[in-house]
């Protein structure tokens, strides 16, 4: 999972597409979590710990959230009936 902060222009599927050039497929992020700011610890460092702590469940978090989907070659929005199915092993991306 990786939370990145995007502009206003953000397209999750060239995204996908420049990562898929630049890193191994066991390097590129399954999850992405799109913030306006990443959270800082109390001396200014990136707060991963918190990051990790809230997961991947729409229902949890208000940022907008997208998973790797491989059949399309691109990432797709994570909501909460995805998420579900993901929960119950019913899709595997």
């Amino acid at each position: 999972m990786a939370a990145i902060v995007a502009g206003a222009g953000f397209d999750p599927a060239r995204l996908h597409a420049r990562l898929a050039e630049a890193l191994p497929a066991y390097a590129r992020p399954l999850v992405l979590r799109v913030v306006r700011d990443l959270p800082a610890t109390e001396t200014f460092k990136i707060a991963h710990a918190r990051l990790a702590a809230d997961g991947f469940d729409p229902d949890r978090i208000g940022d907008p959230l997208y998973i790797a989907d491989p059949a399309a070659g691109a990432y797709a929005p994570l909501d909460a009936a995805l998420y579900g199915r993901l929960a119950a092993g019913e899709w595997r991306g």
